[in-house]
């Protein structure tokens, strides 16, 4: 039962980091930096956001939902919601943010090299 403590947010790490890496490419801002400070394109990193994670993060949700039949006989929605979402969503948005800064400075380092 623990072990989806491990799983999911590892999942949400790699499509985050593939994500982020796809940002670095394109020379976009790192993920939660533009949500906070770039009001006009946070509806639209935020639907790409729930593209990337939608499957995951209903597989989540369900697991969350499965353990808590197991464990106390219920299913509380709200928190398998609430959990299920914070499992994903948390390490996605940061393993993009790192991933597209780590890129974007390999990037410049490799163009900076190049040149010389």
């Amino acid at each position: 039962m623990h072990v989806r403590f491990i799983v999911q947010p590892i999942m949400a790490a790699i499509l985050g980091i593939r994500a982020g890496i796809h940002d670095a490419r394109q020379e976009t801002r790192p993920f939660i930096w533009s949500l906070c400070t770039r009001p006009e394109g946070r509806k639209q990193r935020l639907n790409q956001a729930l593209r990337h994670l939608a499957i995951p993060l209903i597989v989540a949700i369900v697991l969350d939902g499965i353990v808590q039949y197991l464990l106390f006989q219920r299913i509380r929605v709200l928190g398998a919601v609430v959990l299920g979402t914070i499992l994903m969503g948390l390490p996605y948005s940061l393993a993009r943010g790192l991933a597209n800064r780590i890129a974007s400075a390999r990037g410049h380092l490799q163009t900076r090299q190049s040149r010389s």
